[in-house]
């Protein structure tokens, strides 16, 4: 898959952020190189609070996020070095400003 092979290229980068589909987590190997030298911060949002949008196929309905939501949620905590709750823009920018400075 094209997403498999950039994230391995793009993980042996140094200083970069790297924004990674919300299926990214389903592949262990995605998840070992980008762990392999950087940081996974999880952006959580709560599920009522995910729009639902109908040029999203995954997204369709608040049933398909669901489905999505119970089998990637426990991923993202899993994998994550950083949580962040996405409460708002500004705050939730803020917060993953704070992490990467304490990284860098």
């Amino acid at each position: 898959c094209y997403e498999n092979e950039i994230i391995k290229e793009v993980s042996f980068k140094k200083d970069v952020i790297i924004s990674c589909g919300g299926g990214s987590v389903l592949n262990q190997e995605n998840m070992f190189y980008l762990n392999l030298y950087g940081r996974i911060v999880f952006i959580d949002r709560d599920i009522n609070d995910i729009t639902i949008n109908d040029n999203r196929p995954l997204t369709k309905s608040f049933s398909d996020l669901t489905k999505l939501y119970k089998v990637r949620y426990p991923l993202y905590n899993k994998y994550c070095d950083y949580k962040v709750n996405n409460c708002d823009f500004e705050n939730t920018i803020l917060e993953i400003i704070k992490i990467v400075g304490g990284i860098c």
